[in-house]
């Protein structure tokens, strides 16, 4: 059937052709729906198909537009058929037009209340098909208003489950489970049955349709269906065996679902991936506060579930991996990233959420940043700041900062507390060490004075200081001003300094001594010590 003959009968009997009329005469063998319209849909797309779209998801990107139609033609296909155009593009940019023409690729444009159902079913009852196929695309045609509908995916396959009335699992190529109508036993056996022959098995799911999982007990079998297109594997359909059923009547049933589960499961994938973006943008946002009103701030928030006017403390985690204290590998970065992601991840947000069920926690690759609500007291904060140290300590994966803001009195004070908490617990990092908690109520002097680092007089007379020992390093090749520092840092706990040190008690008392006959008065006993830490403060943040 050439592309010309479906204008006369079905849905498209009132199209229009917008485009690439010369390319009329070319066959259509198949009709889909183009639920994704991206570059990669090369490897699943058939010659001679006509596809049916509403480009919704490239609507304002024509350069996208034009490539996904390049890529249709060169994979043979027969035409495009917009629908709902009147809602989601307007019109059709001229240069897409333009493409259109030049390549003879016929670009349709349905009538505006024409759902893809009305065009589908008509084509596919006029085209030669086998009796067992036909069914299978029937079937199928049931599923299109699912595929195009605003109903999360989850969804459209708890429908789709209903339709074929089966107990059935559908699971993505991690083997997460999208849906299932399945008791917890029933899909523990199935997922341990997959993990051990179909991932880290012997079995090559690549030359494999389906395999059959045996029931103990003689019970029903389970027929573990590989959902594939053009070779490429999406994911997995698990369906019981019904009594009297026969294996080719529940393959005809999984064979129905393939290509519908396919496009499920590439929008879960990419409505995963355009979720984790606007999160990342919302928080970009909102640490610098670009919002254009406090209103619009808590319309976004309240889009991702979190409540803005309930923030009273900002906490930062911070990896110090990513941050020039351990050693960089741009893909040891990466994989340490996803470890992070997949198995720390998951335990931050049980203890976060422990502490308070409207607490926010956002992940960024080099932090978790965590949004405390309501007001806490001191004694919460720093036992949910432990918890959170103690679970990367017993692992030593990475060593971590830890800061802690001030309280807020109103949520547009977010980024205020944010930078608080961070350069607290970057401070932190200096003062204490690794593996500490930084407090900014108790520790904000050293923040504050951090900013004299920008007034010439100050920073004149801390180099004055210490110049006596700096001068005394250079020239003797000591270590006077690292001990000095080491020194405060252990609360002049000459033990514990000589070990941070690696030198014997006696060598650091011997510096002590050094340093003081130096400096010609005792820069470790007050007033001295205070005005000698902070020139040493200052002296480091240069």
């Amino acid at each position: 059937m050439q592309v010309r003959e479906v204008l006369s009968f079905g849905g498209l009997s009132n199209a229009t052709v917008v485009a690439g009329a010369q390319g009329l005469s070319k066959q259509i063998e198949s009709v889909s729906v183009l639920e994704i319209a991206e570059e990669s849909i090369s490897t699943w797309t058939l010659q001679n198909q006509l596809f049916i779209t509403s480009f919704y998801a490239i609507r304002d990107d024509i350069n996208m537009q034009k490539i996904v139609i390049e890529t249709l033609t060169k994979c043979g296909c027969c035409g495009l058929v917009i629908c709902h155009i009147k809602y989601v593009l307007q019109s059709i940019h001229p240069s897409v037009l333009e493409l259109c023409d030049s390549l003879g690729f016929p670009l349709i444009v349905a009538g505006t209340d024409t759902s893809f159902v009305d065009i589908i079913n008509p084509i596919f009852s006029r085209l030669s098909q086998p009796p067992q196929t036909a069914k299978h695309t029937m079937i199928r045609s049931d599923f299109l208003d699912l595929l195009t509908s605003d109903s999360p995916p989850s969804e459209a396959l708890k429908v789709m489950a209903y339709i074929v009335g089966y107990a059935i699992s559908f699971l993505d190529i991690n083997l997460g489970y999208l849906y299932s109508n399945k008791s917890a036993l029933q899909k523990e056996r199935e997922s341990a049955y997959m993990k051990e022959h179909l991932v880290w098995g012997t079995k090559d799911i690549r030359n494999l349709h389906y395999c059959i999982m045996e029931a103990p007990l003689g019970g029903q079998p389970t027929m573990i269906y590989f959902v594939k297109k053009n070779g490429n594997l999406f994911g997995f359909i698990s369906i019981d065996f019904q009594p009297g059923c026969t294996e080719e009547q529940v393959l005809e049933v999984a064979d129905s679902l393939n290509l519908p589960c396919a496009l499920l499961i590439n929008k879960t994938k990419r409505m995963s991936y355009m979720e984790a973006d606007y999160l990342q943008t919302f928080f970009s946002d909102l640490l610098v506060w670009n919002f254009r009103s406090n209103e619009i701030a808590l319309h976004r928030a309240e889009d991702l579930g979190f409540s803005l006017t309930a923030v009273h403390h900002v906490m930062v985690v911070n990896l110090n991996a990513f941050q020039g204290t351990e050693s960089k590998d741009r893909s040891r970065d990466r994989e340490l990233v996803n470890y992070i992601r997949r198995w720390y991840l998951p335990n931050v947000e049980r203890i976060v959420h422990y502490y308070g069920e409207e607490n926010i926690l956002h992940f960024r690759s080099d932090i978790f940043l965590i949004l405390i609500a309501h007001p806490s007291d001191d004694a919460q904060l720093q036992e949910m700041a432990q918890r959170i140290l103690e679970l990367f300590t017993s692992s030593k994966i990475t060593s971590v900062s830890i800061g802690i803001s001030t309280a807020m009195e109103q949520f547009t004070e977010i980024p205020r507390a944010y930078n608080e908490a961070f350069d607290i617990a970057i401070l932190g990092r200096s003062l204490l060490g690794v593996n500490r908690i930084a407090d900014f109520s108790k520790l904000g002097m050293f923040y504050y004075l951090k900013a004299a680092r920008g007034t010439p007089d100050v920073m004149q007379l801390s180099r004055q200081i210490i110049a006596p020992l700096q001068e005394y390093d250079a020239a003797k090749n000591t270590e006077l001003i690292k001990t000095a520092r080491i020194l405060f840092q252990c609360n002049m706990d000459v033990q514990r300094s000589a070990d941070a040190l690696h030198i014997h008690r006696n060598t650091l008392l011997y510096r002590k001594k050094q340093i003081q006959d130096i400096m010609c008065y005792n820069v470790f006993e007050l007033p001295y010590s205070c005005n000698f830490m902070t020139a040493l403060f200052l002296a480091a943040q240069e």
